[in-house]
């Protein structure tokens, strides 16, 4: 855990801001993120929280009439991005798929959890176009018009995600930067856009950012192999010879986690991060969960990476908002 001592107050616009103005540019620029106070509205994170929960619910469903087979845990344990099914992980990204908490299963697949629906880490990653109620708040004028101000140039979504962080058991996520995973050529181009739909703070896993990491290079890259041979997504950190589907092409750099800060915000509070930032978020030892949704938008016009993780089928091409320039 990063130093107990008065960390920096995190960068913010105020709640009398609107999402069209530019007031909170600066701070983005500056800083690599800045929280967006008020973004969405009571009635928009019940909506998004009611939608995730009939999700998951018909996934606890569908769950308990499987034939055994082995449930799809995900984990950044150990800088490895990981899941114990790789077919299930990489066809995820055209698909509504949720996964499961490390420590919500035993070593031989049984839920630890009273409820499936309480076992699972996250929903992903096509939400934003597959599903109706997720595709709208996506593609809101006022989410399009966030990435115009921070320019993000022929603004395309990539990749969403509903985030649980179960209470006891919601895992940590290791300290990365996005661009990590949805990289686009020549230029690094990715925005993550994410919403609170509860109250995130320390003791639930909040966001903790490294201000101005922005300003380096991108350390490593998740890649996906041109070839498939074996099992485990990530098995070998920095292996580019080895067997799994997708690995790092670099070890984890040794970043002071007293540089970082956390990112403490209420329901409706929208954090913006550059691709290039270096955040994480620690695991949730509270008695509450910590919901939100993630977005990670791109620019369009820029050249999708061949090795990223995600690949979709020429059937199920990525959205732009607007049509490219």
């Amino acid at each position: 855990m990063a130093s107990s001592s008065s960390p920096a107050s995190p960068a913010s616009a105020s709640p009398a801001s609107s999402p069209a103005s530019a007031s909170y540019l600066r701070s983005y620029l500056q800083e690599g993120y800045v929280v967006l106070r008020e973004f969405a509205s009571s009635e928009e994170v019940s909506k998004l929280r009611s939608r995730a929960s009939e999700i998951m619910l018909a996934f606890s469903s569908s769950s308990s009439e499987e034939d055994g087979s082995a449930p799809h845990v995900f984990t950044t344990r150990d800088n490895k991005q990981s899941t114990t099914s790789d077919d299930y992980f990489l066809s995820s990204a055209h698909k509504v798929s949720c996964f499961l908490e490390e420590d919500a299963v035993d070593a031989e697949g049984n839920i630890l959890v009273p409820q499936i629906d309480l076992a699972i880490n996250k929903i992903g990653h096509a939400m934003h176009d597959v599903d109706s109620v997720f595709r709208e708040f996506s593609r809101s004028d006022k989410i399009k018009q966030v990435c115009r101000t921070v320019g993000v140039k022929n603004a395309t979504p990539v990749q969403s995600m509903y985030i649980c962080k179960q209470p006891r058991i919601g895992g940590e996520v290791k300290v990365h930067q996005d661009s990590t995973f949805l990289a686009t050529e020549p230029t690094p181009t990715c925005v993550g856009l994410w919403l609170a739909l509860e109250e995130a703070h320390e003791k639930n896993g909040c966001l903790w950012v490294l201000p101005k990491s922005h300003n380096t290079e991108i350390a490593r890259r998740f890649r996906r192999r041109a070839s498939r041979g074996g099992s485990g997504l990530g098995e070998k950190e920095n292996d580019p010879t080895g067997t799994g589907p997708v690995y790092f092409d670099a070890p984890l750099p040794d970043y002071t986690l007293d540089d970082f800060i956390p990112v403490p915000v209420q329901a409706g509070d929208m954090v913006l991060l550059n691709g290039a930032l270096v955040h994480m978020s620690y695991p949730n030892t509270s008695s509450s969960s910590r919901h939100a949704y993630s977005l990670h938008v791109v620019d369009g016009s820029q050249t999708w990476s061949a090795d990223n993780w995600l690949q979709r089928p020429p059937t199920t091409p990525f959205e732009p908002f607007e049509p490219l320039e």
